[in-house]
Formats: structure tokens, C-alpha cells, sequence
């Protein structure tokens, strides 16, 4: 049956083509060019793996880790001196991203009908930190009280967290707007 005319024409009706839901150059080309690059997926990560091989051989992978565990731990130790307040977790259980509360004496601090902190109060900081002062870290709420986390990788130096201390203080003391 396969080898007729007619099965030939039938199987051409009876099976449509399917078609990309997105569409980039390839289409119109066949289905391997309008399904293979489709215009919806970022394709440098694969492109850059030979750079990032020869970075890691460069800089040497147990000298990154060592390199930011040392760093975050000496900021972290940093921020808690110069802020009076405390890590969430021992300074000997970080790696990379630790926990520094922030000082209590905010000027948006809270009510005295309420409770603590709120998640608000972290996101306004925050927002604050990134637009105002180009600093991008997290704030969290937890348990009424509020934390930053910082990472450290090994594009950061001490003077990153100088600078975070220094504006988070500013802003704590009401000379940052």
C-alpha cells in the first residue's frame, strides 16, 4: 500500500506538518530550521562553557571556595560589629551567603501596637538599597526582626560591604532620605 500513489497522497493529507508555536528565522524553512532555533531559548550559556572552563582552570576552584568563604565570613563579621547586632547562623556554618540582622533602632520603625518588622519594611529597605544607592541585596523579615543576606563570590571584595554598612547606617540614622 505504501508504495502507491494514493498512499503517498493520502499520507500527505491524512498528517499535517506540525508548526512552531514561536517562530524565529527558520521558519518556512522545513522543520528541522523552524523547530531548532525557535527564538525562545538563550543559547550563551553553552556558547561560553569553554571561557568558563578556562576561568575556573585559571583561578582554580578550591581558591574561589576558600577565597569566598573567607570573604563572607570576614563581612558578615564586619557588618555585626559595626551594626551591634548578630548572624542568624554561627559565622563557622557560612559558605558563600549568611544572614547579618539589621540594626533595630530604624528610623520606619515599627508601631508600638505592632509586633515587628514586616516583609513591607524589608521590601521598602530593599527597594532603597537598589534604586537609590545601586546596591542589590536581599532583606528578609524573619520573625519580626529583619536580615540581609549577603553572598559573596569572587568578583566581590570587603569594600562592597564596607560601602553596604555604610549606607545601611546612614539610612538607620535618618541622614539617607
Amino acid at each position: 500500500y505504501w508504495d502507491s500513489e494514493a498512499a503517498m497522497a493520502t499520507s500527505h493529507f491524512a498528517v499535517p506538518q506540525p508548526s512552531p508555536l514561536v517562530i524565529s528565522h527558520g521558519y518556512g524553512c522545513g522543520m528541522q530550521s523552524e523547530f531548532s532555533w525557535d527564538g525562545n531559548r538563550d543559547y550563551s550559556a553553552w556558547l561560553a562553557l569553554d571561557a568558563a572552563e578556562r576561568f575556573w582552570d585559571a583561578v582554580g576552584v578550591d581558591a574561589a571556595r576558600d577565597y569566598c568563604t573567607d570573604l563572607l565570613r570576614e563581612a558578615a563579621a564586619m557588618l555585626r560589629d559595626d551594626w551591634s547586632t548578630r548572624t542568624l547562623a554561627p559565622l563557622g556554618m557560612c559558605c558563600m551567603m549568611g544572614l547579618v540582622e539589621l540594626p533595630t533602632h530604624l528610623r520606619a520603625a515599627p508601631s508600638s501596637g505592632q509586633a515587628g518588622y514586616t516583609t513591607e519594611n524589608a521590601k521598602f529597605i530593599q527597594d532603597a538599597l537598589h534604586y537609590e544607592h545601586r546596591i542589590e541585596v536581599p532583606i528578609k523579615c524573619v520573625s519580626g526582626r529583619l536580615w540581609v543576606r549577603i553572598s559573596a563570590a569572587v568578583y566581590n571584595t570587603l569594600d562592597d560591604y564596607r560601602r553596604l554598612s555604610v549606607v545601611i547606617l546612614e539610612i538607620f540614622n535618618g541622614k539617607v532620605e
